[in-house]
């Protein structure tokens, strides 16, 4: 396994003095490396004649500017994107935003060039970003994924979906749980169950629901006769109900009632 220099990478012939490095092909020297990107570079040793041998500055030319590419990638990390640069699916750069990108397109029949990855979706898809310029998902679903760092495994960078979180949440706080109990503070070892649906209404002229949970309405049946009807219908037909009612504008103790005959409860 090769280490990395304890160091600052910096390119071949960087202090060079003079022209003891010239631009490759060339008598001018030049720090630029747009300058030392030439066509001579890209061409190669086919400058030289048969006869000839390369010089000491074309030497120091190619290698300083092969070394410069290198040296930029270890101080960029990623590469900058560029309008003149081919981009293929997969390809990375960083945009002018500072946010990493992935290439969503780009064959080597059609390569992905000229599409600025600030404000493109079509041909790029940002790797990472500032979580604040990120679009907010407020429902997930069950495909959604998450990174998380793995304490079993020294936070190594591993993926669970919402799926995950679903199960995880429902197998650690089960109806019986007894954390569920204390903040229900409900004692003792019989189970709990949860009401499936409720609601407060008044009875009195036009029916008005005051409050409710998983009713959709209720319906003046007659007097005395209210249909209540579910948002979500029950599992099944054998559900109990709980019913109790008022009158008047006296005290609560002296004058609620408990009603023995059930309401017309609708799915």
């Amino acid at each position: 396994m090769l280490d990395r220099v304890n160091g600052d990478v910096v390119p071949f012939g960087s202090t060079a003095q003079g022209t003891e490095r010239t631009v490759f092909g060339a008598v001018t020297q030049s720090d630029a490396i747009d300058d030392n990107v030439n066509t001579s570079y890209i061409r190669g040793w086919g400058i030289v004649g048969v006869n000839d041998a390369p010089t000491k500055q074309d030497f120091n030319a190619m290698v300083f500017t092969s070394s410069y590419l290198t040296a930029y990638l270890y101080q960029q990390g990623i590469a900058t994107y560029n309008l003149l640069q081919k981009y293929y699916i997969n390809s990375r750069c960083t945009g002018s935003d500072g946010t990493v990108y992935r290439a969503l397109t780009g064959t080597l029949a059609t390569p992905n060039v000229g599409n600025d990855p600030v404000g493109d979706a079509v041909n790029w898809k940002a790797d990472f970003s500032d979580i604040n310029t990120l679009t907010a998902k407020t429902t997930p679903v069950d495909a959604d994924e998450f990174v998380i760092a793995d304490s079993a495994d020294t936070f190594a960078l591993k993926k669970f979906t919402w799926a995950n979180v679903k199960a995880t949440l429902a197998a650690t706080f089960i109806a019986n749980d007894s954390r569920v109990k204390t903040a229900l503070n409900a004692g003792g070892t019989a189970p709990i169950y949860a009401c499936r649906a409720w609601v407060n209404f008044n009875g009195t002229g036009t029916v008005a629901i005051r409050a409710s949970g998983n009713v959709s309405s209720v319906t003046d049946n007659g007097v005395g006769r209210y249909i209540i009807n579910f948002v979500t219908a029950m599992q099944d037909a054998n559900y109990a109900t709980g019913i109790g009612g008022g009158s008047g504008t006296i005290g609560p103790e002296e004058n609620n009632f408990s009603i023995l005959k059930p309401f017309l409860l609708h799915q």
